[in-house]
């Protein structure tokens, strides 16, 4: 099995669960809150491992998780044309977390939900056109900062349920399909040309 064989590459055991973060390492992507809360999850799911693809600010990152080094992995910047390792990766993974300030429509999420990766993401206007049900969202407070505790615990919701990860996954990965797919955009652009003419 490739995934298993890409999991033991990377020393993550079959049964562990793999959260993945992709994108800029730096405040406005809420990496910096989902490093804050990974260690209090170590606490309850010492099977847990968190992925991190991107570059931004390395030694800082490094920095604020050194106690917990032997649970990341950092791959640095992977560029979009090694599909095979993005693909990878997006398939050993168990949930994908986006906790960011500022979205337009994510690459990254749209590479989670066409692999059935069940998705948390922050409570911003840039998601609101996925259903809850689809996609857990994050509060974000009036000071502009991701809700800890909420992050936690949608998190601890995910680990702890593998059945309610793989349906969540799927269900995103079905309406994603549907509502984003280059035939849906071939379609509405023609039709917004045809109210034009």
């Amino acid at each position: 099995n490739k995934k298993i064989g890409f999991r033991q590459k990377l020393n993550i055991g079959g049964e562990d669960i793999v959260i993945l973060f992709n994108g800029r390492i730096d405040y406005q992507k809420g990496f910096y809150e989902l490093l804050k809360v990974f260690p209090l999850l170590l606490e309850s799911f010492p099977n847990i491992h968190l992925i991190v693809v991107g570059d931004g600010n390395l030694s800082e990152a490094l920095e604020k998780s050194r106690k917990i080094l032997g649970r990341i992995l950092f791959t640095g910047y992977v560029n979009r044309k090694d599909k095979a390792f993005i693909k990878h990766i997006y398939q050993i993974s168990d949930i994908f977390v986006l906790p960011s300030f500022n979205e337009q429509l994510s690459l990254s999420f749209l590479e989670a939900a066409n692999n059935s990766v069940a998705t948390i993401v922050s409570d911003i206007p840039s998601f609101s056109r996925f259903p809850n049900n689809l996609v857990s969202k994050v509060s974000i407070s009036n000071k502009q900062t991701i809700d800890q505790k909420d992050l936690y615990d949608k998190l601890a919701i995910l680990i702890s349920s593998k059945s309610y990860r793989n349906k969540l996954g799927r269900s995103l990965c079905s309406y994603c399909r549907t509502n984003f797919s280059g035939k849906k955009f071939q379609s509405d652009l023609i039709e917004i040309y045809e109210k034009q003419a």
